[in-house]
């Protein structure tokens, strides 16, 4: 006889997060001491940051200085404005604050290739920048040297050895001023080239992968005005340079996934056009776009600058070959971009791809921080990467089953379901990756149900667990008031699990019923339906979650109260637990 499982899911009103899953990923933020003299909405300070968008705020700059080879603030106010920065733990304990010491200015004399030069004068240098982040509170320190080697102050193979025994010699200064791991230790980070040429000539990066906890490799500016003609600064694919070779390069190069950060930039990079009716990528242009009246820099343009101007011609990112968006006007301005979803599918993409530790954003100051612009509220870049890192985390756990089945879900769509229908849906997707999708083992469909019973997602509409959750991703919610489980389990009777609908002949059934409650009072008989499953070799589990449930009704359906799983809350339902007991439950091989 078939084997067939069914899972029913009922869910309530509650936030919660799935980071007991997986290594959560890090959104580093850059905050730029010069951007509190921005005109106007430019005006950026301290109290404009949301500390619950980024895991580490990174101060830039701090400098050394030449003489005493000590670290030393670059603003007058930069004390005082580390203090507000410090007291946005109080909102976010897990909020940290790391000094960038550098800068692309900052070796227009050779303050780092003379400051490690020497063993005493790195010392000098460390120990003073140990004493400045106890003094302000502070949590770590990031080297922005751009880049060993390239500068004139020395051979590339002087210069990376350099840089090599700096990050040495502040790690082991780390590990000690911890007490040997009794405390916690300081943080210590470099922002590195993104070119795979540079990267031989400016670091040793075995010996370096050793010291830094992670790497932020500079990716926003792969294309510039320098090149003569359009291009994307952060393309994909079709450019000499694009972000994927930057990340393999360095990972060859012997730097782990795991300790590298993929930066990018919330503003977009202009041109001026040769001719204004030729603005397509490769166009000729003559130099850098012209400073706004915000931005006021050539070749920049803020994302809130670029969303709130109107275009004579654009191009969406999914329409463009690098996969990044551009536009032009009418005046011979030609800017390449990222907006919020294009750098969504970037970094999906590449933290799922290459399990990279996380994101850097240059700057906040850049984003529609004040939700003046583009009228998709505060910080629209900080809030979508919130959702796309929440999603990567979320997203697979280890597949768990061995055996191929045919997994089906029923899925609420009914209005109750409401702003927790996201979280519906990702335990659909955690609960599928436990079976391992592949096109030759187990398949997944969906149907969802409020009044009515309709398919979503056939067994042969996707071929592994990215191409279900991204059609997962896409069911509408139907929103009817009405909850008829009884349609749902007759439509899995009658069409879910036939050849029409894509299921594999021979295979286990497993079908899971998703609800966020009890079924609507003489509108049909769940019970009767679910009998006919079960007597059809379904083996029938519900899960219920929250305070709407009926455990009386569950049991009745599921028909053995071993199959019943009921999770309080949304991070119950989410947490590890409770899933692998879910996952273990639904196996056949481990039933």
């Amino acid at each position: 006889m078939k084997v067939a499982i069914a899972v029913l899911f009922f869910t309530v009103f509650c936030v919660s997060t799935v980071a007991s899953f997986y290594h959560d990923k890090q959104v580093m933020c850059y905050f730029r001491n010069w951007s509190q003299y921005g005109r106007k909405h430019a005006k950026f300070l301290p109290e404009n940051v949301d500390a619950r968008l980024c895991d580490v705020l990174k101060y830039a700059f701090l400098r050394v200085n030449m003489d005493t080879f000590m670290i030393e603030t670059t603003q007058p106010n930069d004390a005082e404005m580390l203090a507000k920065f410090a007291a946005l733990k109080a909102a976010n304990p897990y909020f940290k604050i790391v000094v960038a010491v550098g800068g692309w200015s900052h070796e227009y004399l050779p303050r780092f290739s003379t400051m490690s030069s020497t063993a005493a004068n790195r010392q000098i240098f460390i120990q003073s920048a140990i004493a400045f982040l106890k003094k302000h509170n502070l949590d770590g320190l990031s080297y922005s040297w751009i880049y060993p080697g390239t500068r004139g102050h020395g051979t590339p193979e002087e210069e990376k050895k350099k840089f090599t025994l700096l990050v040495k010699d502040t790690r082991e200064a780390f590990e000690k001023a911890s007490n040997n791991g009794t405390e916690q230790r300081y943080y210590l980070s470099a922002a590195v080239t993104p070119y795979p040429r540079q990267i031989e000539k400016s670091y040793e990066t075995e010996s370096i992968a050793k010291y830094v906890d992670t790497v932020d490799v500079i990716t926003n500016s792969l294309w510039t005005h320098r090149k003569k003609k359009t291009g994307s600064a952060t393309a994909m694919k079709s450019s000499p340079k694009t972000i994927i070779s930057s990340v393999e390069a360095w990972i060859s190069s012997g730097m782990p996934a795991h300790k590298i950060n993929i930066g990018f930039s919330l503003y977009g990079h202009t041109y001026t056009l040769a001719d204004v009716n030729d603005a397509v990528l490769g166009a000729k242009t003559v130099g850098a776009g012209a400073a706004s009246k915000l931005t006021r820099t050539k070749g920049v343009l803020a994302y809130y600058e670029i969303c709130s101007r109107a275009w004579k011609q654009e191009t969406a990112w999914y329409r463009s070959k690098t996969k990044t968006a551009y536009a032009s006007d009418d005046m011979g301005v030609w800017v390449s971009f990222d907006d919020p979803k294009s750098l969504s599918y970037k970094l999906y993409y590449l933290l799922l791809k290459h399990k990279l530790n996380g994101v850097t954003l240059w700057s906040l100051d850049f984003d529609d921080f004040t939700g003046n612009f583009c009228n998709a509220g505060k910080y629209p870049f900080l809030r979508q990467v919130a959702c796309t890192i929440e999603a990567v985390e979320s997203r697979l756990p280890p597949a768990t089953c061995r055996v191929p089945v045919n997994v089906g879900f029923l899925l609420d769509s009914s209005l109750h379901a409401g702003w927790n229908y996201p979280k519906l849906k990702k335990f659909v997707k955690i609960m599928a990756a436990s079976f391992g999708i592949s096109a030759f083992g187990t398949k997944a469909s969906v149907a969802t149900f409020s009044t009515e019973a309709e398919n979503a997602i056939t067994f042969d509409d996707n071929f592994d667990s990215y191409s279900f959750n991204a059609q997962v991703d896409a069911i509408p919610l139907m929103g009817t008031k009405k909850r008829r489980m009884d349609t749902a389990l007759q439509l899995a009777n009658k069409d879910m699990f036939t050849a029409d609908n894509g299921a594999e002949f021979g295979a286990p059934n497993v079908l899971v019923l998703l609800t966020v409650g009890s079924q609507h009072k003489g509108e049909g008989d769940p019970a009767a339906m679910a009998k006919q499953l079960r007597a059809s070799g379904v083996h029938l589990v519900v899960v219920g979650v929250g305070r709407h449930v009926d455990r009386n009704e569950l049991e009745i359906i599921a028909g053995d109260t071993q199959d019943v799983f009921i999770a309080p809350t949304y991070g119950q339902l989410l947490g590890k637990d409770f899933v692998s007991s879910v996952s273990e439950r639904l196996c056949p091989q481990v039933r």
